[in-house]
């Protein structure tokens, strides 16, 4: 789930790979329900991955969607100009471009975190 407000962030820097779905959240207490969400999918994910230039520990076997990197360096050439997109190396990394971040930074959003690609373990 993201906010609608990150959503058109995303989509102001250019992001257009965002599948988006209308969520309701109810809260269970009083019934409350918030449209403040909607439920996300990153459509593609690309082999972007500089593994000459990239961190990888020697007894990593995966190739793909489950790479272990301790520091990972993007080929931006690879990117075919995406601007956000999952890691096909490693599916749970999504890549966010430095524009995408500063729109994104400019927002409210505390809880958000970015992780250099060259500090990024997973």
């Amino acid at each position: 789930l993201l906010q609608n407000e990150l959503i058109e962030k995303m989509k102001s820097a250019g992001v257009t790979n965002l599948d988006c779905y209308r969520a309701i959240i109810k809260d269970p207490r009083s019934g409350a329900q918030h449209k403040t969400h909607q439920a996300v999918n990153i459509i593609g994910a690309i082999a972007a991955a500089d593994l000459a230039k990239s961190n990888v520990p020697s007894d990593n076997v995966d190739a793909m969607i489950s790479m272990d990197f301790e520091g990972v360096a993007i080929d931006e050439a690879k990117t075919r100009g995406a601007l956000l997109f999952r890691l096909a190396e490693s599916v749970s990394g999504i890549v966010v471009h430095s524009k995408v971040r500063a729109s994104i930074v400019a927002g409210d959003f505390p809880s958000l975190h970015f992780v250099p690609p060259g500090e990024w373990i997973g």
